[in-house]
């Protein structure tokens, strides 16, 4: 009787054993699955974000050489996109956007260039504005691609 009984719980502690490596097997895939997309998403929307404020700033910076700044509303956009850079980025991220906004606010400030000044900024590196930042987004774009 004894032989039976040690049988039938050494069957059930097998299938109990069985099932818990099963459920955690599950339970692990399906967390690194949940962390793999939310790291997916973080990039995509971070990719975004930072691809407006390069256009933005593009936009601004071309603007600047041949223009003053008329109306603050100019840069309402670009301060918009700054904001929200501000909300998820890292510091090092956000202190190269702001040296860009900075660097574009300069720039409407200078007297505006004619065709050939623009010539000669283009060989000067002054259009490199966006390089610290693009840097910058490069390193924490690589951070959420990890996963």
């Amino acid at each position: 009787m004894e032989a039976n009984l040690i049988t039938a719980l050494a069957g059930v502690l097998g299938s109990v054993s069985g099932a818990s490596a099963a459920i955690a097997t599950t339970w692990i895939s399906q967390k690194s699955q949940t962390r793999r997309d939310l790291a997916k998403s973080e990039t995509r929307k971070r990719e975004t974000l930072y691809g407006d404020f390069i256009t933005e700033v593009s936009q601004r910076l071309a603007n600047a050489f041949d223009h003053s700044l008329d109306s603050p509303e100019t840069l309402v956009k670009l301060g918009a996109i700054l904001g929200r850079i501000r909300l998820v980025s890292s510091d090092a991220v956000l202190t190269a956007a702001e040296e860009c906004f900075e660097r574009i606010v300069d720039l409407y400030a200078k007297p505006n260039r004619t065709i050939d000044q623009l010539a000669t900024t283009l060989h000067s590196g002054e259009f490199e504005v966006l390089k610290d930042f693009s840097a910058a987004c490069r390193v924490e774009l690589r951070r959420y691609s990890v996963y």
